[in-house]
């Protein structure tokens, strides 16, 4: 039997890309909602209800505003801005969105493709991207994920803490996101295998 791996067509390789890039962003925006949680040392399932419905800018600024109300040592609440500072200068969400909603068709070099955003306004309406790019997207914002899942746990030990339990809350449980990074590194490595010198 032959070992010789058939070629990933390049609009395969570009179509999983895409769906690397959703899912780490998914994974993003539920990390930050499990610092708000952690701020307000809620359950996830009231938390859900309260906070589930805020896009990734509010749920940021949310946690932001709430790190500075419940008096969160400065160096967690800069590391917070940082992250909002991240998304905002690299464009993070923009380009997932491209990315995602963008119609996509093939450009005129093999790999390449053209997305098409019709709500933008030129020049920035069409974006010609290879899945090496959506690779490199997705793996920023796997890297601000891990960051703020970091986050989310130092916080977790402050709360835990004498200085971060005044009143008693921490009491409450707090689990960690469900299954999130288990699912996103499986992903992630089965990608990998698929690809195999593509993904580098």
């Amino acid at each position: 039997m032959s070992n010789i791996q058939p070629e990933i067509p390049d609009e395969l390789k570009f179509l999983a890309t895409i769906g690397f890039v959703s899912m780490q962003w998914a994974l993003f925006e539920h990390h930050v909602l499990f610092i708000i949680y952690t701020i307000e040392v809620i359950p996830a399932e009231h938390g859900d209800i309260i906070y589930g419905g805020l896009d990734w800018r509010p749920r940021l600024n949310m946690a932001i505003n709430l790190a500075k109300r419940h008096n969160l040592p400065p160096p967690l609440q800069k590391r917070l801005r940082a992250i909002r500072a991240e998304v905002t200068d690299k464009k993070l969400a923009e380009r997932r969105n491209t990315a995602v909603h963008g119609v996509h068709k093939s450009g005129k070099i093999d790999g390449e493709y053209t997305l098409t955003m019709p709500r933008l306004p030129e020049p920035n309406k069409h974006t010609v991207l290879t899945a090496y790019d959506l690779k490199d997207l997705g793996d920023e914002i796997n890297a601000l994920s891990n960051k703020t899942l970091e986050l989310m746990t130092d916080i977790g030990n402050w709360r835990m803490s004498d200085h971060g339990s005044k009143n008693r809350l921490h009491s409450i449980p707090i689990r960690e996101p469900e299954g999130g990074v288990g699912i996103a590194k499986s992903f992630y490595a089965r990608t990998k295998h698929l690809f195999g010198n593509f993904w580098g």
